[in-house]
Parts: C-alpha cells; sequence; structure tokens
C-alpha cells in the first residue's frame, strides 16, 4: 500500500507505466454540494484502484474522515466544495477530488492521478 501513496505524491510515477485515466463516463452527472453532502456524509465506502488496491474511505457526520488500505491509513477533517469532496489528510497527500452521480453509483476522478474510480457503498 506504500506503493499506491507515493503514487499519490509522485503521479508521474503511475503514467511512466500505465496509460492516462479514461473520464468520466458520458452519463455521470455533476452534484450540487448538499446533495453530494446527503451521498457520502456518515457513510464508508470502498474502490479497486487500476494498480488493484483496495482502498476503503468513510466521511463521518461530524466531519472526519478515515481511510485505510493495507497496512496503511490517516484520518483528516473533510468538507464538500462544489461537485468536490475534499480532505485535510494527517499523513496522506491531501486535497479535493471530484465526483459525479451514475445513477445509484458514485463516480470519482482522484485528485492524486485523475484515475477514475466507482465507489462502493459498505
Amino acid at each position: 500500500m506504500k506503493t499506491f501513496f507515493l503514487l499519490l505524491a509522485f503521479p508521474g510515477l503511475l503514467f511512466a507505466q500505465t496509460p492516462p485515466a479514461p473520464g468520466f463516463a458520458a452519463e455521470a452527472k455533476p452534484l450540487e454540494a448538499e446533495a453530494l453532502r446527503l451521498r457520502v456524509n456518515g457513510k464508508a465506502f470502498s474502490y479497486q484502484t487500476a494498480a488493484g488496491n483496495t482502498v476503503r474511505v468513510e466521511y463521518k457526520e461530524n466531519g472526519y474522515a478515515f481511510a485505510n488500505t493495507g497496512a496503511s491509513s490517516d484520518s483528516g477533517k473533510w468538507r464538500i466544495e462544489e461537485s468536490a469532496v475534499c480532505v485535510e489528510w494527517s499523513r496522506f497527500p491531501s486535497g479535493c477530488s471530484e465526483f459525479r452521480s451514475l445513477g445509484n453509483a458514485l463516480q470519482v476522478k482522484l485528485k492524486s492521478n485523475g484515475e477514475i474510480v466507482v465507489l462502493n457503498a459498505r
């Protein structure tokens, strides 16, 4: 998992090994800030990266987020900015990731490398 977070800090490493990430699905729709808040607040999700890593993230109602993948984990404060969720992590690289609604699913464009992932509710 440490490799995944190195890729977050140095996205050029990822692009040297894999092709550029595709964009959001054509039918994926941006969410208003309040609609996005309702979709993530108090919920936990998991997703799989193109590199095969499984990441679990939880957006607590008290404004804190928790993430873990393999042996790595972190926590920080989260907030909504337009159609993005922003997290100020303690150790992981902080920033905002853009979200889109795809029916009942959420697609996310990871801030680290532009990869599009689908969040699975836990």
